[in-house]
């Protein structure tokens, strides 16, 4: 009988891992299905940036003082390996979204039993708000991995009073400290709970009581060091864009939690209707009170312990964040699937099985389909392919690390300019960025760019806006140089240097300067239509001859000077009829000359000079 029961459980076992083998291969392709639809967003920019520092910078908490240190070092070793490309950053959080599920089904399993520990997996891998967080580059599946693996072997180390589990409890619940500061809530509920329960576990109180203080003396370690004066003492308004949480932040938080339903107080309404079903099932009818098992306890304090305590530290400061709180969604998942399997109804069971998990495919058939991040690399894309040599790119409020991730060439300091509205000189600080370029580029967020279109306008060099494009919380806008001319101008025309778009920084305070073969200088203007010549001043240096092309619309001369090199000659050209439309001038070096001595001095230099150029009404 014994073998046969033992043969029994043996099969039971192998199909109770079985299905959980086929859960988590269901989880792995709903993290990697379609994981690279969407472009990375700052924050999972700013990883890519901060990983690529060196690791004593890292550790420090110079670049990212904001979070520990643990997962940006990771991801700094695992991009050395695999690359920063958006699949190697996200890859990382599919990996410990498979962990954390492994882990919830061990946790589940010791507070309960395996059933609970597959239900729970189940409901847990196919929540949009687990997959969401799958696919992105930020260390909250690490945060849930180790948060959950820090519950089970503290579960476990109170039923089996281990040393060893002791120690690893300690240890990864320091790395959770390490990775993230909301893991400081899941030492509260383990304290919170070790407490009420004190009478049961009193032979452990030394042991426990000193694992807690090895934690504390090594997170204090960096927390006191190097981060709280950065974060507070430094910079206290780095986390003022977080508002003060009320009860609708908590209704949202559990609609983010139950897929993100355009439903009013569906989270709230749901969650009420799950802890009264929880509660319902524990009240004892002949005793007339509650059965609370300690696993019931510690599952209610999972949930309530951490969301109090945040609630209640952010009215003072700000840090209620629900991609934080992810912390708790495991203990939600957990009321969830014991309420369904303590009815004893079974056709009861598999209808709300059949509900919750319909409601979660639904919730991720809309994230798949929609957009939610901005998109940053479609903004970056369409200016790469207009873009031209020495064209000014304002990446305002953004890093230029961030806008060079997408860009396919590395564009310098000088070509990608973070604009800051609040800096003095700005926008004379603008000014001289653009002066001598035709075009320039602006990137922002959509509700950024109204502040900097203001200040765009203040500019005094002829800059038109041509052409806005809109992608996901990203706006691109292009302007253009043009040199406007109305009717009450006076004849003749004199056409702006600083008006003139340059190839290189080759502009001087009364001449434009031509250094290498091809170096040009282009205008677009407009004037009232009429018939017109065009004057110019033009010299050189050694040797002859100096060449100049110069195109007007699709009309091409050529100049050349063969003497006296040195001083300014007065040449023209009659370009006919020009339209009031926008017209177009380029002058363009064509044949530069260097060489140098033996003693490396300069033996000649061939350069170019034009200045005085003007458009004046044909036969005057």
């Amino acid at each position: 009988m014994k073998l046969i029961n033992s043969q029994k459980n043996e099969v039971r076992k192998k199909i109770i891992y079985t299905i959980l083998f086929i859960i988590l291969i269901l989880i792995l392709f709903l993290g990697l299905y379609k994981i690279n639809s969407e472009s990375l967003w700052e924050d999972e920019l700013y990883t890519s940036e901060f990983a690529q520092e060196n690791v004593s910078t890292i550790i420090s908490g110079e670049s990212d003082f904001m979070n520990p240190p643990t997962y940006v070092l990771f991801i700094h070793f695992w991009t050395y390996v695999f690359g920063s490309s958006q699949l190697a950053l996200r890859l990382p959080s599919v990996i410990f979204g498979i962990l954390a599920a492994i882990t919830i089904f061990l946790l589940a399993k010791k507070l309960y039993d395996e059933e609970t520990g597959l239900l729970a997996v189940l409901f847990f891998g196919t929540a949009e708000f687990f997959v969401f967080y799958m696919q992105e580059a930020r260390s909250y599946t690490l945060l849930l991995f180790i948060s959950v693996l820090s519950n089970y072997l503290f579960i476990r180390y109170l039923k089996e009073k281990n040393n060893l589990l002791s120690l690893l409890y300690a240890l990864v619940t320091l790395i959770g400290l390490y990775v993230h500061y909301f893991m400081v809530f899941i030492v509260l509920l383990q304290d919170v709970f070790f407490v009420i329960k004190y009478k049961n576990f009193k032979a452990s109180f030394k042991k426990w009581f000193f694992s807690q203080a090895i934690i504390a003396i090594l997170f204090s370690f960096l927390f006191f060091k190097s981060i709280l004066p950065k974060m507070i003492l430094e910079d206290s308004s780095v986390i003022s864009w977080i508002a003060n949480p009320n009860l609708i932040s908590v209704e949202n938080l559990f609609n983010v939690f139950v897929g993100n339903f355009k439903i009013y107080f569906i989270g709230i309404i749901f969650l009420i209707l799950v802890l009264s079903l929880f509660l319902f099932n524990l009240f004892d009818k002949k005793l007339r009170k509650f059965m609370l098992s300690d696993e019931d306890l510690f599952l209610l304090l999972y949930l309530f312990v951490p969301l109090i305590a945040v609630f209640i530290i952010s009215q003072f400061k700000p840090i209620w964040m629900p991609r934080y709180l992810i912390i708790i969604f495991p203990a939600v998942v957990l009321i969830i699937t014991r309420t369904i399997l303590t009815f004893k109804a079974f056709t009861l069971r598999i209808g709300l099985i059949i509900i919750i998990l319909l409601g979660n495919f639904i919730a991720l058939d809309q994230m798949y389909s929609q957009q939610d991040k901005s998109d940053l690399r479609s903004a970056v894309s369409y200016i790469m392919g207009e873009y031209e040599k020495n064209q000014l790119i304002i990446a305002y409020w953004f890093p230029q690390s961030h806008f060079n991730y997408y860009a396919t060439q590395n564009l310098s300091n000088d070509l990608v300019y973070q604009g800051k509205i609040n800096s003095e000189g700005y926008p004379s600080e603008l000014d001289a960025k653009v002066a001598g370029r035709g075009v320039f580029y602006i990137v922002c967020l959509t509700y950024r760019c109204n502040a900097l279109e203001g200040k765009v306008r203040e500019l005094n060099q002829s800059f038109k806006l041509m052409n806005t494009m809109d992608f996901k919380d990203v706006r691109v806008e292009k302007y253009e140089k043009i040199y406007v001319v109305d009717k009450t101008q006076a004849d003749p025309i004199q056409l702006p240097l600083k008006a003139f778009a340059l190839s290189s920084e080759n502009i001087g305070n009364n001449s434009i300067h031509f250094y290498w073969t091809n170096d040009t200088a282009k205008i677009k203007f407009r004037v009232p239509e009429n018939r017109y010549v065009l004057y110019f001043e033009m010299m050189g240096t050694p040797p002859a001859p100096i060449k100049l092309d110069i195109v007007v619309n699709n009309l091409s001369y050529e100049f050349v000077l063969n003497d006296s090199l040195e001083i300014w000659h007065n040449d023209s050209v009659d370009i006919g009829l020009i339209s009031n439309e926008t017209n177009f001038l380029q002058f363009t070096f064509s044949e530069d000359a260097f060489s140098l001595w033996k003693n490396g001095t300069v033996r000649f230099d061939r350069n170019a000079f034009i200045r005085n150029v003007t458009l004046a009404l044909e036969g005057k």
